[in-house]
């Protein structure tokens, strides 16, 4: 390459930035040579490894085929990992085109630190044909045979000793396995000697590279910038005399080889006053010809002023348009808006409504259930008056249900509804279930036949909400078959699922309906006398109650007067229930009827009890009693129910006392305020007997 030829400026970086570049190269190599030396480190590390862990894995077979304990074998094959891993390595790196990527996990499973495998495979691929590193190799191969070897004779022993062979069979084992330990031994030795003369011979090879480059980019470093210098020198002390030449009159040539800048202005300089005059002319030309592009061009501008006005116009009548409409949807909007709390205000307003409605229907509706339930346990001599109670009965667990079934519509569509898990047997509760419906199907003189499995069909679900699945699909299908007709209830397992069906030889239900059966409020054409309509959620609330357990409830039929299948299908789980234990039980509420009503209910049942009618006597009661249970009211005038938990809660002995809001509100707010007052349960009225049976037995949802 001709220095004559280079401009200045890569003569200056060439003076600069040579010494860097020749730096850099000498840091490359000095890296270079470290991380060989990190390598060769590592294989010996390595090798150190490999040498411990065959070692280890001998130590572990002959202590296995002494003791033939298993865990001493899997501790055997645990440390033959270490070379099998070495192996691996050696037999990807030696292929014609290896990867890399499963040589370094062959090195990771050999225990070599992650940070040095690649470095270990580059090594190998780099040195592999050197003398020494090739017989260093040829022995790790030599050696990998004699492990394999060892790993069948393992393989042997272990088939030997599961078998349960006695020790004579095995010596001849132990014999060859002597004999392969001091052959890795020999190797080992041969492999560590081989491998450090082959460190020795690559430090000796590195060195001498360092040194030698070392010394020819110092010689490069120092002799390139003098002769590039000495030659820009020459060049600007030609140029300086050139000019003083010049300025005294004299137009001297000035002679420079060199090719770059300095040479460049020489030969302008030659050529400077040869051309003023020239130059000269051609700047006047120049300068009228750009005077004329100027005007050009100006004219041009003025044109694209006036478009660009008119453009502007256009878009302040757009902005005045957009304006407009931005004024338009912010009237929507805020009409919307309006609208929109207009709806959550009704719709508070409803929510209100049914929270009222429920709890002033349930107050009467208490001592009515507790009434009949009380009627029940004394016995009823007059088969008249049983029926008429009967009657009375069905039709207030009618009307309770309905109360139920609408507020829980209300809490579905607003996703108000919390399930209370807990593991209870299907079979036990749809028989529970069909008990609830056994009323009307007796009145109606049906057959009610029920199949349950042999064990337990366990699983976890809100038994609340289940039961009132299950009583809902048994109480539509006595509804709407005719008297003297037939309802089977089978429960089975079903793959992972648990499977109810309710079957009837009712009146079934046209194919146009089948769709619509589970809508909100959708009641089909009916052809049964004395049929009560009800509200049409039934149906609407199981299939909406089964889906928040991840199950599903369907429906099957044939046809008008060909019956109809119903079928709720659930996941699978396990539980057990408590036992229930007798109680002393405050029943606290300012509805004097119904307090002493649930008091009798209660002592007839076995249970001792005490009725308070306010919040006052309720503590009272709580010192001197010393119940284990206080159902307490939450409307009471005074002292509410809320405030009352918490000065019982307050006392020593109120702690240990399980308190139960009983009371006609039962949404959400009402609960959370329940939860904060200290109770323990919030239960909504009526209180029937199952609940009450729940309640005594600890087996209710704490809040």
């Amino acid at each position: 390459m001709s220095f004559v030829k280079l401009s200045i400026t890569k003569k200056l970086i060439i003076i600069i930035f040579l010494p860097l570049l020749l730096d850099a190269a000498e840091i490359f190599l000095f890296d270079f040579t470290a991380n060989t030396f990190s390598t060769m480190r590592a294989y010996v590390a390595g090798e150190g490894l490999w040498s411990k862990a065959q070692k280890d894995a001998l130590n572990a077979l002959y202590k296995y085929t002494a003791t033939r304990n298993e865990a001493d074998y899997q501790e055997y094959l645990r440390f033959l990992e270490v070379p099998l891993g070495d192996r691996q390595a050696r037999i990807e790196l030696q292929k014609e085109n290896p990867d890399l990527d499963i040589a370094d996990e062959g090195f990771i499973k050999g225990r070599n630190h992650p940070n040095d495998v690649r470095g270990m495979s580059i090594f190998f691929l780099r040195f592999h044909k050197a003398p020494f590193v090739r017989d260093a190799f040829t022995i790790w191969a030599e050696a990998d045979t004699k492990i394999e070897a060892l790993q069948e004779l393992g393989d042997t022993l272990h088939g030997a000793i599961s078998l349960g062979k006695p020790p004579r069979d095995i010596e001849p084992l132990l014999t060859e396995l002597d004999g392969i330990n001091v052959e890795l031994t020999e190797l080992e030795d041969k492999f560590s000697f081989t491998l450090g003369k082959a460190s020795r011979w690559a430090r000796r090879l590195l060195i001498g590279i360092v040194l030698g480059t070392s010394i020819l980019f110092f010689m490069l470093s120092t002799a390139v910038p003098i002769y590039l210098g000495r030659s820009i020198v020459g060049s600007i002390a030609a140029l300086h005399t050139a000019a003083q030449d010049f300025e005294a009159g004299k137009f001297t040539r000035v002679e420079i080889e060199s090719r770059d800048e300095l040479g460049s202005l020489a030969r302008a300089f030659n050529g400077m006053s040869e051309k003023l005059q020239e130059s000269y002319y051609h700047l006047e030309q120049k300068v009228l010809e750009r005077t004329q592009e100027l005007a050009c061009t100006n004219a041009v501008l003025q044109q694209e002023i006036e478009h660009r006005k008119g453009l502007e116009l256009e878009l302040r009548h757009t902005n005045a348009v957009l304006q407009q409409e931005i004024e338009h949807r912010k009237g929507l909007e805020l009409e919307l808006r309006a609208r929109a709390d207009s709806l959550v205000e009704a719709d508070r307003k409803k929510d209100e409504f049914l929270a009222v409605f429920a709890h002033e229907l349930r107050n009467p509706l208490s001592p009515i259930v507790m009434t009949l339930d009380l009627m029940k346990m004394r016995g009823i001599a007059d088969p008249k008056l049983k029926g008429d109670v009967d009657v009375i009965e069905r039709q207030v667990r009618f009307l309770t249900r309905i109360v139920n079934d609408l507020l829980d519509v209300s809490r579905i569509m607003r996703g108000k509804i919390e399930l209370q898990r807990e593991l209870v047997d299907l079979g036990h509760l749809a028989a529970t279930a069909a008990e609830t419906a056994k009323p009307s199907i007796e009145a109606r003189k049906q057959q009610l036949s029920i199949s349950l499995p042999e064990a337990p069909l366990e699983i976890a679900v809100d038994p609340l909400r289940i039961g009132q699945i299950i009583t809902n699909i048994v109480s539509n299908a006595a509804k709407f078959t005719p008297e003297g007709g037939r309802i089977g209830i089978t429960v089975q397992q079903e793959g992972n699922a648990a499977l109810v069906t309710v079957q009837d030889t009712g009146i079934g239900i046209a194919p146009e309906n089948l769709s619509k059966i589970f809508d909100a409020f959708f009641q089909a054409p009916q052809t049964v006398k004395g049929v009560q309509e009800g509200l049409g959620v039934g149906l609407m609330l199981s299939r909406s109650l089964a889906r928040l357990h991840s199950g599903e409830v369907t429906v099957r039929s044939d046809g008008i007067g060909k019956g109809s299948e119903f079928a709720l299908r659930l996941p699978l789980n396990a539980a057990r229930q408590s036992p229930v234990a007798q109680k002393r039980i405050l029943v606290v509420d300012d509805n004097q009827d119904l307090a002493d009503m649930t008091v009798e209910l209660l002592v007839y049942s076995g249970e001792e009890a005490q009725a308070a009618y306010d919040g006052a006597s309720a503590l009272g009661g709580a010192r001197n009693f010393k119940p284990d249970i206080i159902f307490l009211d939450i409307a009471m005038p005074g002292m509410d129910g809320y405030e009352t938990a918490r000065k019982i809660r307050e006392e020593e002995e109120g702690k240990r006392v399980v308190l139960i809001a009983l009371t006609g509100y039962g949404q959400a707010e009402a609960i959370q305020k329940s939860k904060q007052a200290g109770f323990d349960a919030h239960v909504v009225k009526p209180l029937d007997s199952e609940t009450l049976r729940k309640i005594l037995a600890g087996e209710f949802e704490r809040l």
